[in-house]
């Protein structure tokens, strides 16, 4: 079922019995961050990161395809793969882990 955020707000003021005089909250940030801003910021939390551990996310392409990236921190790599097997394999022969 689809719920508007206007809806939402009078749902949740009714469960939390917050009086009609409270306004709604105002929206300061985009429902939807653009993968641009996701990227720029990845690589801001990666120039600060002192850890040499490798991170690990996964990517949902906009036709569904997944993906799996590693982070080498060690050599500032990123390597991507087709499923959590290779990423599974690949921590093994690069960290021994597993």
């Amino acid at each position: 079922m689809f719920t508007n955020a206007k809806t939402k707000w009078m749902i949740y003021k009714e469960l939390e019995l917050i009086p009609d005089s409270v306004p709604e909250p105002i929206r300061i940030y985009p429902t939807k961050v653009p993968s641009w801003f996701i990227r720029i910021w990845q690589r801001l939390v990666d120039a600060m990161a002192i850890s040499s551990e490798p991170r690990i996310w996964q990517t949902i392409e906009e036709d569904g395809n997944v993906w799996w990236n590693v982070y080498n921190p060690n050599t500032r790599h990123t390597f991507y793969m087709a499923s959590e097997e290779e990423v599974l394999i690949w921590l093994v022969q690069h960290y021994g882990i597993g």
